[in-house]
């Protein structure tokens, strides 16, 4: 059951949840059940790991925009440095203690980030494009909310149309480097370095346009080294994981997606790989079956990618697994299974697997999406204790629910909640 909620009966949600609202960074306090402004004008934001800074990109007005540090115990917010000139993306490290951003003079007046586009789902491919910008960084000191350096310049990145080059920056999980793509390739930046390394090149507007190969990074394994990246070689996208130390890339099983939804990975704590591999159509009877599965990342191996663990998935084609999967906190693996069909109650919801077994077990139930697109235009995002989720449907029936992991309603909160870039916090 789907139940309409307004400002006055919002559902009891397990940890606090900020998000981006008419530009306004808003933090939904799950003690009181109250929605808080944190900083208004905000454009977009980025949260660092232990989940207690938020830099910020803030409209002044007057053509100035500000980046901004804010300290979500206390609520202070610090200026870092103000600028005439936009952002494509602005990034935080993980350890809180540096920013990245990307600079562009030429960025249209409706422009904003979306920090919640991190999805493969999500097409994330497509923002950026034909912008071009110079990214920096920036080193903090978050404990005292003061700029301790200027920003240093680290490079140029270049865009192009019709693709989403300079659309992202993404810092490893140490905190040391910083990833990017533009028209040239993939780009890395060890900080302290005097310049950017090449770490593959992209082919582009060959004879043939099956011998194009054009990269895009967009997530980091939770160990470092190896990175989810975005493959598109025509038509269609796979993605692929990129060893940033030698450039060798291996294709994510099933993972390629034009007109049918491909696989979908995520990386767990361990470093290894959770895959879900969607149901086809009977025409593809060579093709393997829907499955759970856990790949492990071996660069002496010839593929790179070893099968570990694999469980079949008994769902017909019009019943696709869609929005990234995740791991929880404890461990389990979680994801969603969604249908146009009204029949498909008992298939249709949200889902748990244990690492070990892979067996699914059905956790609540979701509605029909009205979308023939709903395969790739849904966001999730998990609370990390696995109490409930954000789901967000971005397709021409846009959609916003939070649905509980208890079997209880799920809850419409397209009334009261105009927003994106969800977070949950701790």
């Amino acid at each position: 059951m789907v139940k309409p909620v307004n400002i006055a009966q919002l559902p009891t949600i397990p940890n606090d949840l900020i998000f981006l609202d008419h530009e306004n960074l808003v933090r939904w306090n799950h003690t009181t059940g109250q929605f808080e402004t944190l900083s208004r004008n905000v454009t977009c934001y980025s949260i660092s790991a232990d989940l207690r800074t938020v830099v910020l990109e803030i409209t002044k007005g007057g053509d100035i925009y500000e980046i901004a540090l804010l300290d979500l115990a206390s609520g202070t917010k610090t200026s870092l440095v103000e600028s005439a000139s936009r952002l494509i993306d602005l990034a935080i490290s993980p350890d809180g203690q540096w920013v990245a951003y990307i600079q562009s003079e030429t960025l249209p007046d409706e422009w904003y980030c979306r920090p919640d586009l991190v999805a493969f789902a999500m097409d994330t491919f497509t923002i950026g494009g034909l912008y071009s910008g110079t990214i920096f960084s920036l080193r903090v000191s978050a404990s005292q909310g003061n700029a301790s350096e200027s920003p240093v310049e680290m490079g140029y990145c270049s865009g192009s149309e019709g693709l989403g080059f300079c659309g992202r920056v993404l810092w490893s999980p140490d905190s040391r480097s910083i990833l990017w793509s533009d028209v040239e390739g993939v780009w890395s930046f060890e900080l302290g370095a005097s310049q950017a390394q090449l770490i593959i090149p992209q082919t582009r507007n060959q004879p043939d346009y099956f011998d194009n190969r054009i990269y895009f990074p967009w997530s980091w394994s939770p160990l470092g080294r190896y990175v989810l990246t975005g493959f598109i070689i025509f038509e269609g996208v796979t993605q692929v994981v990129l060893d940033t130390q030698t450039g060798q890339v291996a294709e994510v099983p099933g993972a390629f997606s034009y007109d049918l939804p491909g696989s979908k990975p995520t990386w767990m704590a361990d470093g290894r790989l959770f895959v879900i591999r969607p149901p086809l159509p009977s025409i593809y009877s060579d093709f393997p079956p829907s499955a759970l599965e856990i790949w492990r990342v071996d660069p002496q191996q010839p593929g790179m990618l070893v099968l570990e663990n694999s469980f079949l998935l008994d769902i017909s084609w019009d019943q696709v697994p869609t929005g990234d999967p995740a791991q929880l906190e404890d461990g389990r693996l979680a994801f969603a299974i969604l249908s146009r069909e009204s029949g498909d109650d008992q298939v249709r919801g949200l889902y748990f697997a244990d690492p070990a077994s892979l067996a699914p077990r059905k956790v609540n139930g979701l509605p029909p999406s009205l979308s023939e697109y709903f395969y790739y235009a849904i966001s999730i995002v998990w609370s990390p204790d696995g109490q409930g989720a954000i789901l967000q449907d971005w397709s021409e029936y846009p959609m916003l629910l939070y649905v509980p992991t208890d079997g209880s309603a799920v809850y419409d909160l397209s009334i009261v909640i105009q927003g994106c870039c969800f977070t949950w916090l701790r």
